[in-house]
């Protein structure tokens, strides 16, 4: 009977041990971190990380968990070009989405973004592509560089990672880049010896004004 109570004593210890080290284990084990795939969230650039493909247009990069994206303010309204993780352009055909225009007073101007399609733009004997982008149409032309912060607010974003993504910048003048290389439409230019980082051609061909 005693031989008994000794070992019924010995494989409850063992049992408290056990016990107390999973939770001491679960205790120091750190938070999950992981989102939702439809969680909007900005991130930041790690060391070294460039946005050299996703600049062609000469406007300003903003990078979220599965996407990056090229802001273009040009005299007539907004254009936003959509790349996936590894910059390369994406299709905005399904996407939705808006813009809000929030300015220093406090006002608050929504606007819809909207799809424009690719166009065939002629070159001599070639045709080029312009690849397709969202577009809010508003008059920038008399607007002063930081006279307001633009939000973008995305659903419905292709490939994998995130279906819904919101960013923010601000406006920081009109894009001046009014040349495009002549064989890539979708590389525009300060100058006529601006270099194309596709090809190495200079982009002395002017744009297409037109959205």
């Amino acid at each position: 009977m005693k031989q008994s109570m000794v070992w019924v004593a010995a494989l409850t210890a063992l049992a408290a041990v056990a016990a107390c080290g999973q939770s001491k284990q679960e205790s120091q084990s750190p938070p999950s971190t992981q989102q939702s795939d439809t969680e909007p969230r900005t991130v930041q650039a790690t060391k070294g990380h460039t946005h050299s493909k996703t600049e062609m247009h000469g406007g300003t990069s903003a990078m979220t968990q599965a996407h990056h994206f090229e802001v273009v303010y040009l005299a007539d309204g907004i254009r936003l070009y959509v790349y996936d993780s590894a910059q390369e352009p994406v299709s905005t055909g399904s996407i939705e989405g808006e813009v809000r225009l929030q300015y220093a007073d406090g006002e608050v101007k929504p606007m819809a973004l909207t799809h424009v399609p690719a166009e065939e733009i002629k070159v001599g004997m070639m045709s080029l592509t312009a690849r397709d982008y969202l577009f809010a149409r508003i008059d920038l032309s008399k607007s002063a560089p930081s006279s307001f912060d633009v939000r973008f607010a995305l659903t419905n974003l292709p490939g994998r990672g995130e279906a819904q993504a919101e960013f923010m910048r601000s406006f920081d003048g009109l894009t001046e880049h009014p040349y495009m290389c002549p064989m890539h439409a979708d590389v525009w230019g300060e100058s006529a010896e601006s270099e194309c980082p596709l090809c190495g051609m200079h982009t002395d061909m002017m744009r297409p004004t037109k959205p």
